[in-house]
């Protein structure tokens, strides 16, 4: 039977994949296919390169947001003021750099693993896939490329830009190669409702960040909703299909919040999340 893992997109966020991982190996459970949008694609590769969970955690604990990220601020706000062409509010060069120092590409061309991280093509509107024959750091700094915050990549003299702007969920490839077991990743709640607002006496949001916070859980959560309303159709039902998510709001603010408390802080929660998440899928090995 063949098996695979998808993996969301959702910035720093993506530390929770890992925690989903390490129980993973727990259970002894190797995908054949793992597919990967954006941040969920830089931890699609890092596994196709040969990298155990606990070493994805090691080079999640390691970097910081500024370690990652130069901020342009000046610049996106000239741009508004001028004519003056702009691409991103932050400048990957620093990102690069330490995809380049902890991807093997090569390892990855020989991995066993298929491999496939999606981007969208700016001129077309196109969601492409990538497998592991051409993937390069510029493919994942591609598909990562949220607009406006990280700049757009040219491959092949076409511009791409953030896989989650259509495949934030990328399971098609995974049903295309006829996978009959599938575990998702999510980066943000599953028909979460928040207990505070859940009666009749809900006010929508009013503060910018509030508004902003609410968008983003709704855009991250498109896909996977999209997914979980065709499986309660029954569009899959020869297709085992578990998710894994948070169970609570992470916050605008954790897309970019790279630091070493967060990441070991998410870790733990992805791992206790698959934990209770999967006990069913996994119901002959957790006790």
């Amino acid at each position: 039977m063949k098996q695979a893992l998808i993996l969301a997109g959702g910035g720093a966020r993506g530390a929770f994949q890992v925690g989903v991982l390490r129980f993973l190996e727990e259970m002894n459970w190797k995908p054949d296919l793992i597919c990967g949008t954006s941040v969920g694609g830089v931890n699609a590769v890092g596994m196709g390169c040969g990298m155990k969970p606990v070493e994805l955690a090691e080079f999640w604990k390691k970097y910081n947001r500024r370690m990652l990220f130069d901020l342009t601020l000046q610049k996106f706000i000239l741009s508004f003021l001028s004519k003056r062409k702009f691409k991103s509010l932050m400048d990957t060069q620093p990102l690069r750099a330490v995809l380049e120092k902890h991807i093997d590409i090569e390892a990855l061309r020989r991995s066993r693993t298929e491999i496939i991280i999606t981007a969208v093509n700016m001129r077309t509107s196109a969601v492409t896939y990538f497998d592991r024959s051409v993937i390069t750091i510029g493919h994942l700094l591609a598909s990562g490329a949220i607009p406006l915050v990280f700049p757009w990549q040219f491959i092949d003299g076409e511009p791409y830009w953030d896989g989650g702007i259509m495949a934030n969920v990328p399971i098609m490839p995974a049903l295309e190669r006829g996978a009959k077991e599938i575990i998702i990743v999510l980066l943000s709640p599953v028909g979460w409702v928040n207990p505070a607002v859940a009666g009749a006496d809900y006010q929508p949001p009013y503060m910018p960040s509030q508004v902003a916070e609410l968008m983003l859980e709704h855009f991250l959560f498109a896909s996977g909703g999209l997914l979980l309303e065709a499986m309660k159709k029954g569009l899959y039902s020869d297709v085992k299909i578990a998710t894994v998510a948070p169970t609570r709001m992470l916050g605008l603010r954790s897309l970019l919040n790279f630091s070493s408390k967060e990441a070991e802080r998410l870790i733990q929660e992805g791992y206790d999340n698959a934990r209770d998440q999967l006990r069913h899928f996994f119901k002959e090995q957790i006790r």
